[in-house]
């Protein structure tokens, strides 16, 4: 019997609102500096937007922690759509969630037929707050992308697998030379003719399921469990795979197996570039720090913690500390839980084949994110639930119904049992949301919720520091450091904390021993804390020590150079930003030694550097200006450039519009330089009434000084 009680349409539109309505609250969330800052706000190419250098970026490296191009690639279009609104990526993210949701309702409908408890599964789906993190994390955009691919790849399939059906009654039909009755649809009875011509599609509906499986991986690894499910999904509801014959040996099993070769390979490939991928980045943690008898005591027990928290979803945290054990009981106790699930679910099979194919979904899409290979110092995630509990999901609906035949109007129990589960679990999640709203919300929830990490305390003590709260800052930073020793960015934050507070001896002590890079950036922190006193010469120190310890940085490099300058030391500048430009030959770094060069008195030096910036961004009025004043002003006749320099200055008055007094003011020398002294007055004239309106005194009086020279027939040369 098929529960059909609302039609389909309805109920994708019934589940589209209440995933809406529940989740909502979210795009009112900011992004958090757990890792979204790291994968937005400071990732260079997704600020700069869907580009096809970012694209081809996006494809060629596995930045951060994976290679994950497609989820890359979204975050760029939300740069596009939306600047650094965070709700538009909060939007995004709900979006494809709820399109999972009704792709979750349609692929279990579509293979089983029944409405009723496809809805409740991707109800269930849709609102259970271990979901709270997948969707409202920005960074974990890649799990709901994945998972809307994982779900394409599974329609893909079934279409798949119900066209080879159809296949093989039409060959049954042909070798028996009769006719059977027609085969009833959802849509009415399916004639020959109708199968033959769908047998046509079938390799395209597997090519099909092939690439969405492709995409998923380009989205999230996670999803290299899909051939599994897929086999799964041939036992049942699909019924392709039959375990025992007449002479006891499953005679479908081998061209199953065979038909998922291409879809093993694919994830053999990406599952080997994953590995890598985290060992490269220092994620990998030692195999040797957390043996093998370690990892397997934690799997067993986080597949429990993950049940308990399906069922009773309180103390939900960003971060749950990995144990290096757990006590012997607990681990004995979670391994008779799992075996004993697992063996009555093998025992029922027969009778109700949606247990073991639930059971075993639960278990087997958890693999890769359980702990057998740690990565990250985590024991487990929600985020790890997003697609591992659909199968407990459909446990639990299939279940429920047939629990509910023993009862007088089944639909009736059914639905109302279904109904007071999703709205007590709808309220949990919108519990669970309020704690995604800023960034120190979400870090102490989970302090409370997942006991002390170093991580979370780091984190929250970087969010305090640049609130101003600098003595709660420190108290996270030392605890952070208390539980982890070697956390180097915890450290970090106390130096920052430390020379904010004025006590230089102290942050000087906490810099070292650091690793270089991260000294390097405490000592540009500890520069920067100086300048702010007024200690230039302490800050140069400090920058100093920075470029020594780390020689090819080239923001430290510049801060140094630009420091030095401030202090008059333009020799010594102009050395620093000629290494700054070995480092980053880019246009500023050119202009910025050209500045040095002709405050040191090399002129002809500067004037070359001035070019190499104009040759890089040919349009910079900035450059164009001081270019045309050195050409127009220097004293020496030698240097002097008088034509050129109207040229120049002209590029740059018209490029701002005529309206900055500085620009002007070099137009007017340019053109007493040229000898064109009417263009020089009225243009001097000019530029002191815009100094005098944008209140500028002192560009003001130098704009009255040139114009007695001109009036008096002589151009101005710089003294």
């Amino acid at each position: 019997m098929r529960d059909r009680a609302v039609p389909r349409v309805w109920m994708c539109v019934l589940l589209a609102a209440l995933t809406l309505g529940v989740f909502w609250p979210v795009v009112h969330c900011g992004l958090t500096n757990y890792d979204d800052f790291d994968y937005i706000t400071n990732n260079p190419h997704v600020l700069s937007g869907l580009t096809w250098e970012n694209v081809r970026w996006a494809f060629a490296n596995a930045y951060y922690d994976y290679w994950h191009p497609l989820a890359w690639i979204s975050h760029m279009a939300d740069m596009e759509l939306f600047g650094g609104n965070a709700g538009g990526y909060h939007l995004t993210s709900l979006l494809i969630h709820v399109a999972n949701t009704l792709l979750l309702f349609w692929v279990l409908q579509s293979m089983t037929g029944a409405v009723g408890r496809s809805a409740v599964v991707a109800a269930l789906f849709a609102v259970h707050p271990l979901h709270v993190e997948s969707v409202a994390w920005v960074t974990e955009r890649k799990d709901v992308l994945s998972a809307f691919f994982f779900l394409l790849t599974l329609l893909a399939y079934a279409r798949y697998a119900q066209v080879q059906s159809l296949k093989s009654q039409v060959s049954g039909l042909d070798s028996q030379s009769q006719v059977h009755s027609p085969q009833p649809t959802d849509h009415g009875p399916r004639t020959m003719d109708d199968a033959s011509r769908s047998t046509l599609h079938a390799p395209r509906y597997y090519l099909l399921a092939l690439f969405c499986f492709a995409l998923g991986l380009m989205s999230k690894p996670m999803v290299v469990t899909t051939p599994f499910v897929l086999l799964l999904l041939d036992y049942w509801p699909l019924r392709r795979l039959e375990l025992k014959t007449q002479d006891s040996r499953p005679k479908t099993l081998s061209p199953l197996l065979l038909e998922k070769v291409p879809f093993v390979v694919l994830a053999a490939v990406c599952s080997v570039g994953a590995f890598l991928a985290q060992k490269q980045v220092g994620a990998m943690h030692s195999l040797a720090s957390l043996g093998l008898g370690a990892r397997l005591a934690n799997a067993a027990v986080s597949y429990v913690r993950y049940l308990g928290k399906m069922v009773w979803p309180a103390r939900l945290a960003v971060f749950y500390p990995l144990r290096p054990s757990w006590p012997a009981w607990q681990v004995l106790l979670a391994a008779a839980i799992l075996v004993a699930v697992s063996a009555a679910a093998i025992r029922l099979a027969r009778r109700h084949a949606f247990f073991p194919v639930g059971w075993f979904w639960y278990l087997g899409t958890l693999v890769p994110v359980i702990g057998l290979i740690q990565v990250g110092a985590q024991a487990m995630a929600d985020r790890y639930t997003y697609i591992p509990l659909i199968g407990l999901f459909i446990v639990l609906a299939w279940g429920g119904w047939e629990w509910a035949a023993r009862w007088p109007r089944r639909n009736l129990l059914a639905g109302g049992a279904a109904l007071v589960v999703v709205a007590v679990l709808a309220v949990g999640t919108r519990v669970q949301l309020q704690y995604w709203r800023t960034g120190r919300a979400l870090l102490e929830h989970s302090l409370e919720a997942g006991g002390g990490a170093a991580v979370i305390h780091g984190n929250l003590g970087v969010i305090l520091a640049e609130e101003r709260s600098l003595e709660e800052a420190k108290r996270h930073f030392l605890e952070a450091l208390r539980l982890e020793p070697d956390y180097v960015r915890a450290r970090f934050g106390l130096v920052g904390v430390l020379a904010r507070e004025g006590k230089m001896d102290e942050a000087d002590r906490a810099v070292q021993g650091l690793w270089p890079g991260w000294e390097a950036e405490a000592r540009r922190q500890l520069g920067e804390a100086f300048l702010q006193q007024t200690n230039v010469d302490a800050a140069i120190a400090e920058f100093l020590a920075a470029a020594k310890v780390q020689p090819t940085n080239a923001p430290i490099r510049e801060k140094l150079a630009l420091t030095l300058a401030r202090a008059g030391r333009t020799t010594e500048a102009s050395e620093q930003f000629a290494a700054l430009v070995r480092l980053r030959p880019d246009a500023q770094a050119h202009y910025y030694l050209a500045l040095s060069l002709h405050a040191a008195g090399k002129p002809d030096q500067a004037v070359e550097e001035y070019r190499q910036a104009l040759q890089l961004r040919p349009d910079w009025p900035e450059a164009l200006n001081d270019l045309a004043w050195l050409l127009a002003t220097d004293p020496r006749a030698e240097v002097r450039r008088p034509e050129e320099a109207v040229q120049l200055a002209e590029r740059a008055s018209a490029l701002s519009g005529y309206r900055e007094a500085r620009f002007l003011g070099t137009l007017d020398a340019a053109y007493a330089g040229a000898g064109r002294f009417a263009e020089a007055i009225t243009t001097g004239e000019e530029a002191r009434k815009l100094a005098l309106a944008a209140g500028d005194q002192a560009v003001a009086d130098a704009a009255a000084t040139r114009l007695e020279l001109y009036r008096a027939g002589r151009p101005y040369y710089q003294p």
